[in-house]
Formats: C-alpha cells, structure tokens, sequence
C-alpha cells in the first residue's frame, strides 16, 4: 500500500506491505470450521490463528469481500469488513490528520499530539491552517464546522468527503473502529437506519431535572459493570449465587405472584416489548398505558399464586413492594472480572480525552483571562488550537454520551440482546435505588424520562452528593432546578 505524507510544500510517499483481513472471533466460528467452509484460491487468502481470533487475509480486497460472502453464507456469521485503508490506520493507530517525525525513509513515528494541520488538502486554496485563520477572521461558525470535519475524519478515520452525515452513522462508524478487531461481527447493514429525536423533558417550576446520562458510560466500565458483549457470561467468572457482584439485573427470575389483577412499568423497555408479543391481555395493556399515560407498555395483568418469569431487577422490587416471591433463578448473566471489555476500554480512552481537551481549555482561557482580561473570550475565539481542542472535546463527548443508548438501539449494526438487556437493567437499578433513596432522603422522585429524573427536593446538590457516595457510584449526576 502507497502511503503519502505532507507538509506544505514537503511530500513524501511510502510503501508498506499489507493484505486485506477481517477477524472471526473463535465462539462465534472455530479455526476448524474456518478452514472447512472456505472454499476458495488457497493461493489467494491465508487463515492465521490467533489467542481469541482468526485472521482472514486476502490478496485483494475484492477476494476479502468474497471470502466474507462465503463465510455469511455457510455459517450465517457476518464479519466486519472495512476498507484496507481504514483497515491499515486502525492498526497502525492512525489518523488522517495526525503528524509524523520521520528520522529516514523507513523510520518514522506518530507525534503524540494532534495539531492544526498544517498542510495542502487539495480542497482549500491555501493551507488548512491559513484557511482556518482566514475563516476566522470572517465567519466563526463556519470556521469551528471546518475544524469540526477535520477532528471528525481523524477520529473515525473516514476521509473528509467520505464522513456520514447523520450522528447515528457517526457512531457507527466510531464502533466499526472500537470492534474491528474483537472479530464479534454485526448484526445487519444499518446504512439507512437514523435514530427518532429524544423526547424532551418537561418539568413544573420549583422541582429539579437530575441528568444521569453521564453516569451511564461510566458504570460499564471496569471495575464496576465492565460490560460489553466480549464480557458476558464469561466462563472464568460464573457467580456461585444471585448475591455475588458481577450477577447483572437482566437475569431471568421465576416469580409467585401475590395479589390480584396488579400492573407495573418493567424497568427494562426491551422485556416490556417481547412480554407484551407473547403473553395474553395485549387489549388490557394498551388500555392500561393509555389510561394511565405510561411511557412503556406495562406488564400484566397478574393473579395470585400464578408463577411468572420476570428480569432480576423486576422481580426485587416486586417482593419488596409485597406483590410477588422470588422462588428460583432460571437463567443467570454476569459480567467478566478480569478481562476489561472493549466497551470499557473504549469509554475509558473517551473520558481520558475529554480529561486531557478540558484542561487544555481551562489552561488557554486563564492564559487568556491573564493577559486579556476582559478581551480574552474575543482573543480566544482568533486562535486556530482553541476551536480545535473545543471541537474535539465536543466530538469525544457526543461520542460518550450517545455509547449506551447506541448499543441499546436494533437499528445498530452492532445491537446484542443480551448487552442491550444488560445496559437497561442497570440503568432501571441505579433509578430505583434513587427514588428509594430520595424518599429516605424526604425528597420525592416525581418522573423519570430518558435518563433524567424529575425530583422534588429542597437540596438536589446534597440529594446527588449522598447517594454516589451511599451508592458508591462516581459523582457525575447533575441537577438542573426549574
């Protein structure tokens, strides 16, 4: 593969060897069976073992796309394929817009730091950072939607024209990057998928809006959920009983039910649509979520001493509110101990970099403030690196905030059921738990929509403080009053 490299008037190309490959994870297609179902060229495609994968190389990429067609076709696997040239840069850890030290022909390294390129793209008269400094002189909003395109093909490693235009594509294309290599696969082709706009939150003067959806993608990470479909129900760390800490609350419990003719709202949505599918009463639910403006299809109508499977995290609080007794675990999921998932390891480099651009930020604005003063916003608004760190901050944040609900959503090309279940019970937890806790607290969860709860209480800050630390969940809850 020719790789070119440039620096205003400085240019260089380089070649480097390298075929086409994708990677089939070993639990969802063995070595074995790798080798039996592809019938092709032997002298056109190489298998290669690896600890957890198997590596398909092929001599043209046009051959790679027939051996996956083949694959899909004998064993129903779909493998990820990317184009060779995304395929080298998320090897190498490259970007489109990344600088290099070269030291001889064949020597070469990336710079640590991404920087303002300085460099002739083609598409701009000038060099991209005299170009950026032109724009910013006469049009601000256009200059930081620029730097926004630059950041954006760098992180995806898409070229500038090639970037999708929707922010579901956007995240699709970030999670090409995250599980490329996990060869797990994907589910379907989601190039036409977009997702609905969420729903906004309205709420009555005098009460607080807690926002929770900064907590999500931090609670799948290790050591505290490390969740992410390579690190389901692993079989090094299988729970002795439903009491140990990895057992998630999407598992399936069986259930003695103790009144008559009750309902309730199931904290996972997904349980809620196949509940609703396949048990009898269809009419009496829709009524019910009708009359009662519920957000969700409800669950029942149930009667005494009818046996019931419900998710972990249902059932819990249905015996504590004195309607049913668990009298069995039917089926158990958990999370892995040891090995740190890729979803977690992907959350984990997007919080270190929004870190890493936040005080970068902080440390141009006091710079500015000291030798501005009151002129520095406008001085700061002039200079090429404050968009860009703003941008990529932007970007990494839209990217963190968008991770768990992306996985959650069957429109994803990436969707798993079973980590879908998982990321929703957890969620439906941590609110439970916070209501039960406002209520100790003399405060009142009002409504909880789309990952913000509605609460009246006369201290949300001290509400929010207590119960991460009683929780021990991090402190990143914020209260907005109304």
């Amino acid at each position: 593969m020719a790789l070119y490299f440039s620096h205003l008037s400085i240019k260089r190309m380089i070649r480097l060897p390298f075929f086409p490959s994708f990677f089939v994870n070993k639990k969802k297609v063995s070595f074995e069976t790798l080798k039996r179902v592809l019938s092709y060229d032997k002298r056109r495609f190489k298998i290669s073992e690896e600890e957890d994968c198997c590596k398909v190389s092929a001599a043209t990429f046009s051959d790679l796309n027939e051996l996956a067609n083949i694959l899909f076709n004998e064993t129903g696997f779909r493998a990820l394929v990317v184009s060779p040239e995304r395929q080298l840069l998320f090897e190498k850890d490259w970007g489109y817009f990344d600088r290099f030290t070269f030291f001889s022909e064949d020597n070469f390294t990336k710079c640590p730091d991404f920087s303002v390129p300085k460099a002739n793209l083609g598409f701009f008269s000038d060099s991209f950072h005299e170009t950026i400094l032109q724009l910013l002189n006469l049009d601000l909003e256009l200059a930081e939607k620029t730097m926004g395109s630059i950041v954006l093909s760098n992180v995806l490693c898409l070229p500038v024209q090639d970037l999708p235009a929707s922010s579901f594509m956007q995240q699709e294309s970030f999670f090409e990057k995250v599980f490329w290599r996990t060869g797990l696969g994907i589910q379907r082709n989601s190039s036409n998928h977009s997702l609905t706009k969420p729903t906004k939150v309205r709420s009555p003067k005098g009460l607080a809006e807690i926002d929770f959806s900064l907590l999500w993608p931090t609670l799948l990470t290790k050591p505290l959920y490390n969740l992410g479909p390579d690190s389901l129900d692993c079989g090094c760390c299988t729970p002795a009983n439903v009491s140990e800490k990895n057992v998630l609350p999407n598992s399936i419990a069986v259930v003695e039910i103790l009144q008559d003719g009750f309902f309730f709202e199931s904290g996972l949505p997904s349980f809620s649509s196949f509940f609703h599918e396949r048990m009898s009463g269809k009419q009496s639910r829709l009524n019910r979520q009708e009359e009662f403006c519920l957000k969700t299809i409800p669950l029942g109508p149930f009667f005494r001493e009818k046996q019931v499977e419900l998710p972990l995290v249902d059932a819990v609080k249905l015996q504590q509110e004195g309607k049913a007794k668990i009298l069995s675990l039917k089926k158990m999921h958990w999370f892995c101990l040891l090995d740190e998932s890729v979803v977690s390891k992907a959350i984990s480099f997007l919080n270190k970099s929004i870190s890493l651009f936040e005080n970068k930020l902080d440390q141009m604005r006091a710079n500015a403030v000291k030798q501005h003063g009151v002129l520095s916003t406008c001085m700061l608004s002039k200079k090429p690196e404050h968009i860009l760190y703003k941008a990529r901050l932007g970007i990494f944040s839209s990217f963190l905030r968008a991770m768990p609900a992306h996985l959650c959503s069957e429109k994803s090309a990436f969707f798993n059921s079973l980590l879908g279940l998982g990321i929703e019970g957890l969620e439906a937890n941590v609110l439970d738990n916070f209501a039960k806790f406002a209520v100790e607290s003399k405060s009142r969860v009002v409504s909880v929509v789309e990952g913000k709860a509605i609460v009246r209480s006369d201290s949300p800050y001290s509400l929010i403080k207590q119960f991460s630390e009683k929780q021990r969940v991090p402190a990143l809850l914020k209260a907005k009053t109304r």
